[in-house]
């Protein structure tokens, strides 16, 4: 499973995402226009959750 998280405001966020039935991300920081993918187990992604 890919997920890719893109911070499209104009602050810095703290994020992780919570997966169910599957392992959480860590907390990533994202900058502004910053994009990064997730990989992880098969699940469904619940919540994008501020750290």
């Amino acid at each position: 499973m890919r997920i890719e998280v893109r911070n499209t405001c104009r602050r810095r966020y703290r994020v992780k995402i919570i997966i169910a039935f599957g392992p959480d991300s860590s907390c990533w920081t994202y900058k502004p226009g910053q994009r990064r993918d997730y990989y992880g187990w098969s699940g469904r992604v619940d919540q994008l959750r501020l750290c």
